[in-house]
């Protein structure tokens, strides 16, 4: 407090001691700011901060940037009775009491926010409508001077009747007009009622009566005391609408003030308002302006309207006055609004000329200054030249001369001793002097004392009294002292003096302290000059970092620094003895970019005017403090060069709005604190207001806490009450607990969070004032976050209870557990035992079953082989046999053959059954005539059993994919149990009862119908389980292995069908079934199969193929051997180490192997064979007599090129075994005709080429030499014998003989086709001794004799 209060009397000190003689800036505040009213009757500043405002529509509280309005609302019980606010006064409750007139008495309840009436006392009195005064005495209590009576309240309680020392003051007073309450330093209390003025002593018993209106002075017809304060010697001060009086110390009667000759007089006898500023100035509010009374010497100062001052009082009606703690005094008016006027802020005087607005129709903007003697001179755009002078604060028109025109534009002063340069824009530059007042213009022309061009921007004098003269388009001139002629100079032309510029646009003109002249070009750099070297050089953004090529104004420091002011890009600074420029801008708190202009000040400190405002900065602090038009500055930006210091250090700057002059020196700092309040609070965006069970329940003024849900939003708003600058203070908050450090919101007076955990916070927030003084006065408020349900007390016992509850219910089961455990050990060791016992019979079983079926699997192959032997020799019997009574014996042996045949089939399937291996093996056929075939091998069983066996399909051809094994199986088993179980003289009937599409498929119904013994209705669901018999009492004497049907169902379902039985005993059985079969083409849309080549065909003309048999079986051995000795020349082998051998040595064109083998089994011998060099070209075809699903793929990926399973028909083998004979001949038929007879010259390109064309131009050369041989050969190849048969094997498929013989027989055939020798001759010449040999050897290559060769050569030719 003792810090505020010694800041206060330094700054009224100031104010008093600079601003007796100098005009106060005021601050306008009017209804589009946000009043409710531009009439102000009362203004009072509580203890808060917060300005409220009594208009004639209504109440405001200020807070420097928002109005909070109070009006009337009939439709709400808590507000305003009357908008008329005549009294404001703030009780030591907090309370603000309003008086208004018509609607009584009301106050404002901070912890509500609301405003609540008070129009009837404790005594039950009702208080008048119409209230003209409030105010407090010393015990804290309200007085309130009205219409009728003068009311006391008792603020510590407002239902309290008032008290009995008050009685006699309230009677004095009753039904009678009071018109003001005041309280003097001494306690007492002065009221005004009628003409008189009572003094109620300090101690409430002494009330004196002072008549201070009289009819004499015109006292009647509603003229009263409007106010009453009290000055610094102790006078009582009265204004009333017949002037004011002044009670001394110790008098007994007022007197009338009358202003002494030369002090100044009042400016109007109606006085509204009164107040003292404990500094001798008593400010007196009339209806005709503001007067400041200064009670020591009673002199007299008067503001008014200025239309040429915008920061002058905007009107001459004042209504109130109210000088606050801070050092602001607050003028309300009548219809002007709010004034303020502040001792903290720095005067930036403004003279405004918008009076010659309406004489030119031009807006007045000053350009440019000149200093002379205790004068100013103007440069005014369209307004020619005018003088202000600074002691009588008045500006005069300073007339040039009649030639030219009244709206002349000057842009540019320069005073040098008693001439005053005017540049202008488009008349030239005149040069006026000062004590003749003649006149000399110089104009654009050819002459030497002519211009470049008629447009001045800048002057400057030299120190040799040359005055140089930047142009707009025509570079520098410079007019000599004495002579008058001009010097031009302009972009590249080269001048007399050195003087070569980049440009011819000319903003700026600076001579520093070395007498070196500095040019700023617009848009072409910086110049610099130096007369003594008359040298030149140019700095740009380039090559010096100059922030811009545009140049606005340009100052050299006393220090001999170089500041240049850019259109935009901030200030480049060159310091001394350097040539690269620093920079200034707005990131470094610059105001604006755009400096047109620079001034330093006495202490070394920066000017710098821009488009928004001035900013100062101090090189020896590097800091920035900017300047708006909230300190007085005019509106609008400054002008290009319009900047002046004066001796004094007054500064001047132009601008569009007049000019603004101060002095440095004269600046204050704003010392008061800048307090922090909080002014709303927002919850998902909405305003809260309190509420008993509300996030708050007192006003966020004065609540201390906030309650807040889980997970709500919410945002806190706060203002700094610091009013002297309010738009410039600055905040910092942060929510401790949650922010680590203070947050810096500028000033944004707002801050948002969001998702906060349930917890207790704590919200601080302070301010800054205008001059970046931060409060250390922080404001707090305690923000709790509630917890979700689940995170309340509540539900912490209820998990505390269920927890416990839990443990109590799990010990409980535990020891009924336990309890249990005990009881059944001895079961569970018991049934462990038993377990264990059921798992090794279990295993047990399951280990005999496997043993069973690896055993049946193995006898399966066993009894392949001689099924084999048996169906090849029958089957070659009976296509031999024409004998009909033994064509009935042998087919009578095939068919038990075949039938034994499928039983070791149904054993193996039976064995993948349990395995999970059954896969299906689809292939295309057509469906009808195969189940035909399967219908046929039972007619003769059939004949001899006596039934009638029938066929009936529905359709005739039916083509699809199918397994032919399994179908055959599944019609064998059926069809087998229908004879077996039908007696003599039955019917058996096999049908194909319905085909249909259905999703792309062929759904085939199939029937086997017979005339059997039949099956009891119970059993006909068991019948399709694994070796399930029916016990027909001997019915049937074979009882079959149980697993013929259980395969068949297997079978059908693989196909997504379903098989099942309708029988009667004694009647018979219907076996039906369904297939879910994929279509396939009709034979006619099919391609016709390869011919096969059958035993009937020659292979090779010249010899028998050589086949070699490898079999460990000796009789199926020999059967292979008997069956193929007719075609081929046979080799055998007993088993695959054997095989292996025997194919080393012979090198057969064919083998074939049996799989399974000691030693080395088939596809371990194929394998082997492939992937020799020697021996890969032999084909190998598979025999084998198990079933593996996977056999074909195993035994084709091995190596072999055919896979047969026994039993097999042995013309497939023999049509098996000509078909790769006949390809593999092809293939070295044609391999071997690509190995061409070529001349040496040939390009060899890879290694094998390389390698051949070695070997065929070796057997070239040496042709017709028949002692050529394979050793011959070898050594000029530099290998072994060995090594270059498997060369040559590998590359072209033959030995070295064969190719060598190859290579002569193609050589013979060119000579045969191209030349005419004799068949003998060409024998010689290709190397052969014998023409015999010869001829048989090109037979067996080409199929026919060298003869026959030349006549077909000679017939194609033809």
């Amino acid at each position: 407090m003792i810090r505020i209060s010694l800041i206060l009397t330094w700054t009224m000190l100031t104010f008093f001691s600079y601003g007796q003689n100098e005009p106060v800036t005021f601050q306008r505040y009017s209804s589009k700011d946000g009043l409710s009213s531009n009439t102000i009757y009362s203004i009072y500043r509580d203890s808060y901060g917060f300005l409220w405002l009594g208009t004639e529509d209504g109440l405001n509280r200020f807070d420097g940037r928002h109005y909070n309005v109070y009006r009337y609302d009939a439709n709400q019980e808590n507000s305003l009775m009357a908008n008329h606010i005549s009294a404001l006064c703030e009780d030591k409750k907090g309370r603000i009491w309003i008086g208004t007139n018509g609607g009584g008495l009301s106050y404002y309840d901070r912890e509500t926010d609301r405003i609540r009436s008070y129009n009837l006392t404790p005594d039950g009195k009702w208080l008048s409508t119409a209230i003209n005064a409030i105010d407090k005495d010393a015990d804290g209590n309200i007085w309130i001077a009205s219409y009728g009576a003068l009311d006391i309240l008792d603020v510590n309680d407002l239902r309290k009747k008032t008290d009995p020392k008050y009685r006699h003051i309230i009677e004095t007073f009753a039904g009678k007009v009071t018109s003001c309450v005041f309280r003097d330093r001494q306690n007492n209390m002065w009221v005004s009622s009628e003409k008189n003025v009572f003094r109620i002593s300090n101690d409430l018993k002494t009330i004196k009566r002072f008549e201070v209106l009289s009819e004499q002075e015109g006292y009647g017809n509603g003229i009263e005391v409007t106010s009453i304060v009290e000055d610094d010697k102790g006078r009582i001060w009265i204004g009333s609408m017949l002037g004011l009086k002044y009670l001394n110390s110790g008098e007994a009667y007022f007197n009338k003030f009358i202003a002494k000759q030369g002090k100044g007089n009042l400016s109007s006898p109606r006085i509204y308002s009164l107040c003292f500023n404990h500094q001798q100035c008593l400010w007196v509010g009339t209806d005709n302006g503001l007067d400041v009374l200064n009670t020591g010497d009673l002199t007299i100062r008067t503001f008014k309207p200025d239309p040429s001052n915008v920061h002058s009082l905007s009107h001459k009606s004042i209504r109130s006055i109210f000088a606050d703690n801070s050092g602001i005094y607050w003028i309300g008016t009548f219809q002007g609004g709010l004034n303020k006027y502040d001792t903290n802020l720095s005067q930036f005087r403004l003279k405004s000329l918008d009076f010659l607005e309406g004489m030119t129709g031009d807006p007045a903007i000053v350009t440019s200054f000149a200093a002379y003697q205790n004068k100013i001179f103007l440069g005014v755009d369209g307004g020619g030249v005018w003088q202000y002078d600074k002691e009588a604060d008045k500006l005069s028109s300073v007339n040039l001369s009649t030639n030219l025109p009244s709206d002349l534009t000057v842009l540019a002063l320069e005073r040098k001793a008693e001439q005053l340069w005017i540049g202008t824009y488009q008349q030239g530059l005149l040069c006026y002097d000062l004590l003749t007042g003649n006149l000399k213009r110089y104009v654009a022309g050819n002459k030497e004392d002519n211009l470049n061009n008629n447009d001045i921007f800048c002057l400057k004098t030299d120190f040799q009294g040359n005055i140089w003269v930047g142009t707009n388009g025509g570079g520098i001139n410079i007019i000599q002292k004495g002579t008058g002629i001009v010097k031009k100079y302009r972009r590249n032309e080269a001048g007399v003096d050195g003087i070569q510029l980049p440009g011819n646009f000319i903003r700026a003109l600076e001579e520093d302290h070395t007498k070196t002249m500095w040019i700023g070009t617009y848009g072409s750099g910086l110049v610099r000059y130096n007369p003594r070297t008359k040298g030149t050089m140019v700095f740009d953004k380039a090559n010096n970092k100059l922030p811009s090529n545009y140049i606005l104004a340009i100052h050299s420091d006393k220090n001999g620094n170089l500041w240049v002011g850019t259109n935009g890009n901030g200030v480049g600074i060159l310091r001394k003895g350097t040539t690269q420029f620093e920079t200034l801008s707005e990131k470094d708190g610059l105001a604006n970019g755009a400096i047109q202009s620079i001034v330093e000040d006495d202490k070394g400190r920066m000017w710098f005017s821009t488009n928004k405002g001035l900013s100062c900065y101090s090189p020896s602090e590097d800091k920035f403090k900017n300047y708006s038009t909230a300190v007085g500055l005019q509106e609008g930006a400054f002008m290009l060069g319009a900047s002046l210091k004066t001796s004094d250090g007054e500064i001047y700057f132009g601008g569009q709005k007049g000019f603004n002059h101060f002095n440095p020196a004269h600046l204050k700092t704003n010392g008061n604190p800048a307090k922090v309040v909080l002014t709303d609070l927002k919850i998902d965006n909405v305003i809260i207001q309190p509420a008993e069970k509300g996030p708050i329940q007192q006003s966020l003024l004065t609540a201390d806490r906030i309650h807040l849900k889980y997970k709500q939003n919410f945002s806190i708003s706060f203002a700094a009450l610091n009013l002297t600058v309010p738009e410039d203070n600055q905040y910092e908050y942060r929510l401790v607990g949650f922010d680590k450090d203070w947050i810096r919101n500028g000033k944004e007076n707002s801050a948002y969070y969001t998702n906060l955990d349930p917890g207790d916070y704590t919200f601080q927030v302070r301010a800054s004032n205008n001059d970046g003084i931060w409060d250390k006065e922080i404001k707090s408020i305690i923000i709790r976050v509630a917890p979700p349900f689940w995170r309340t007390i509540y539900a912490y016992i209820f998990y505390v209870i269920a927890v416990a509850g839990g443990l109590f219910w799990i010990r409980h089961r535990g020891i009924q557990k336990l309890k249990q455990k005990f009881a059944l050990e001895q079961e569970r060791i018991q049934a462990k035992q038993f377990i264990e016992q059921q798992k090794r019979d279990a295993e047990a079983k399951h280990q005999l079953d496997a043993m069973k079926i690896r055993f049946l699997t193995n006898l399966s192959h066993e009894f392949r082989t001689p099924i084999s032997l048996i169906m090849g020799p029958i089957d070659t019997l009976v296509a031999k046999n024409k004998d009909s009574k033994l064509g009935d014996q042998l087919n009578l042996i095939r068919r038990n053959a075949r039938r034994l045949l499928n039983l070791v089939n149904q054993l193996l399937d039976f064995r993948k059954m349990e395995y999970h291996e059954l896969k299906l093996q689809d292939e295309d056929g057509e469906l009808v005539s195969f189940v035909e075939e399967v219908y046929r091998s039972f007619q003769d069983m059939a004949l001899q059993k006596g039934i009638d066996y029938s066929f009936l399909p529905c359709q005739e051809k039916l083509y699809c994919r199918f397994d032919r094994n399994k179908i055959e199986r599944i019609l064998f088993n059926l069809i087998y149990n229908a004879f077996k179980f039908t007696k003599k003289d039955g019917d058996i009937a096999v049908s194909i009862t319905s085909v249909s599409m259905m999703d792309k498929k062929l759904h085939v119904r199939f029937e086997v119908r017979d005339t059997g013994v039949g099956i009891p209705e119970q059993l006909q669901k068991s019948i399709f389980e694994s070796f399930f018999q029916y016990d027909n009492d001997g019915k049937v004497a074979s009882q079959g292995s149980g697993i013929g049907l259980s395969i068949a169902q297997s079978f059908v379902e693989m196909y997504n069908g379903e098989i099942s039985v309708a029988s009667q005993p004694e009647r018979g059985s219907v076996f039906k079934f369904d297939l879910w079969l994929d279509p396939a083409e009709s034979d006619h849309d099919m391609l016709p199969e390869q011919e096969i080549i059958t035993s009937d065909q020659s292979l090779e003309p010249r010899q028998t193929p050589l086949v070699l048999i490898i079999e460990d079986d000796e009789d199926f051995r020999y059967y292979l051997k008997e069956s193929l000795k007719e075609y081929y020349q046979i080799i055998e082998a007993t088993n695959g180490k054997d095989g292996w051998q025997k194919a080393l040595f012979h090198h057969p064109d064919l083998v074939v192997s049996d799989v399974q083998m000691p030693y080395l089994n088939g596809m371990e011998f194929s394998q082997k064979l492939a992937q020799d060099k020697r021996t890969k070209h032999i084909p190998v075809v598979l025999l084998t007599a198990s079933q593996v699903d996977n056999g074909l793929v195993c035994g084709l990926e091995s190596g072999a090129v055919g896979y047969l399973t026994k039993p097999f028909d042995m013309h497939v083998l023999v049509a098996k075994i000509n078909s790769l004979l006949h390809l593999n001949q092809a293939f070295k038929e044609v391999y071997s005709k690509q190995v061409s007879i070529v001349a040496p010259e040939l390009t060899v390109v890879s290694e094998k080429d390389k390698f051949l064309q070695k070997v065929l131009n070796y057997v070239h050369d040496n042709i017709d030499n028949p002692q050529l041989s394979v050793e011959a050969l070898s050594a000029h190849t530099s290998m072994s014998r060995a090594s270059l048969y498997n060369k040559l094997l590998e590359l072209t498929g033959m030995s070295p003989v064969d190719f060598i013989r190859s290579v002569k027989l193609e050589k013979a055939a060119s000579l045969l086709e191209k030349s005419d020798k004799s068949i003998s001759e060409i024998a010689y010449e290709t190397g052969f001794a014998n023409p015999n040999y010869f001829t048989k050897v090109f037979k067996a290559k080409y199929q026919m004799t060298p003869s026959e060769y030349i006549q077909a050569q000679k017939s194609i030719s033809v």
